[in-house]
């Protein structure tokens, strides 16, 4: 109890600090739903401009192209940053063997 507060006073904030914590959690629950929503649409939209990349990619590709010309330009788009980032940590780690 804080100076100048009365029992009841103490006794109000004690009887609604249980109804406080699971106000807290709804509301943490809520935010993590949201942003679980908006992962859902990102990733969508990613997917979705990678495929309209490597479509233009293609098309602008002449009829002529070796085989290895249009396997490049698949593999550019389908390797991510986190694989390459992941394959420098790699060699590094290696050169410091």
């Amino acid at each position: 109890m804080k100076r100048g507060e009365s029992v009841d006073q103490h006794e109000h904030g004690t009887a609604f600090q249980p109804y406080d914590v699971a106000l807290q959690c709804w509301k943490l629950r809520q935010g993590i739903s949201r942003l679980h929503v908006f992962a859902v649409r990102l990733k969508k939209a990613l997917k979705q401009a990678r495929r309209q990349a490597i479509q233009k990619d293609l098309t602008q590709i002449s009829e002529q192209a070796d085989a290895a010309d249009i396997l490049q330009t698949i593999k550019k788009h389908c390797r991510n940053h986190q694989s390459k980032e992941l394959e420098e940590a790699y060699s590094y780690n290696a050169a410091l063997a």
